[in-house]
């Protein structure tokens, strides 16, 4: 019969491990949500803050277009745990192993054209994208039978498509941390 403290181990790794499969149930449009007619230079600002106390450097402001974006972002994974982009282990784990920077884009449009420009006087929607980058460095090969056997070659194809030594490439979209920005900028809004 297990003792008391293995239950609890157990319970706990039970716990931890059932973790990943539950939700909050949220659907992909989470990650959006309205503004009300008038308050679009409101929002304007409110993600400007929000952006910048997550730890974003705002690159674009374009209020006319409706967008605005923000510059690379580094979380070192099991060094910043309390980062709010790790969502999970296999998450933190690849940005520890490796260079995964991070932008945001919010966009936004006119709430009954989504098509169009948002207008100062009107509705608008505001939709949030969060990317993972990768760097690839196209010309590296490596040696899988040698430690001093990596060599770097040149690619004539590579070279007339604009492609670098190191080319920054988006790897995925990170709908969860999207979700969280964009309910961050709801939440300054109404505080407001």
């Amino acid at each position: 019969m297990p003792t008391r403290a293995i239950r609890i181990l157990y319970l706990l790794f039970v716990t931890l491990a059932a973790l990943p499969l539950t939700g909050c149930g949220a659907s992909s449009d989470a990650r959006s949500f309205e503004i009300a007619p008038g308050d679009y230079a409101r929002a304007l600002t409110a993600t400007r803050e929000t952006l910048r106390a997550a730890g974003y450097a705002v690159e674009r402001v374009d209020a006319i277009a409706g967008e605005i974006t923000t510059g690379e972002k580094i979380v070192a994974g099991v060094a910043t745990p309390l980062a709010s982009e790790n969502n999970a282990l296999r998450g933190v784990l690849a940005d520890t192993l490796s260079n995964r920077p991070r932008t945001v884009r919010v966009r936004f449009r006119d709430a009954s054209d989504p098509g169009a420009p948002p207008r100062e006087d009107g509705a608008v929607r505001a939709e949030v994208d969060a990317i993972i980058w990768r760097t690839l460095y196209p010309n590296w090969r490596t040696e899988t039978e040698t430690v001093l056997g990596n060599f770097v070659w040149r690619d004539p194809l590579l070279a007339e498509r604009g492609v670098t030594g190191a080319t920054p490439v988006p790897l995925k979209r990170d709908d969860r941390f999207a979700r969280e920005i964009a309910g961050r900028i709801a939440w300054r809004l109404s505080a407001e």
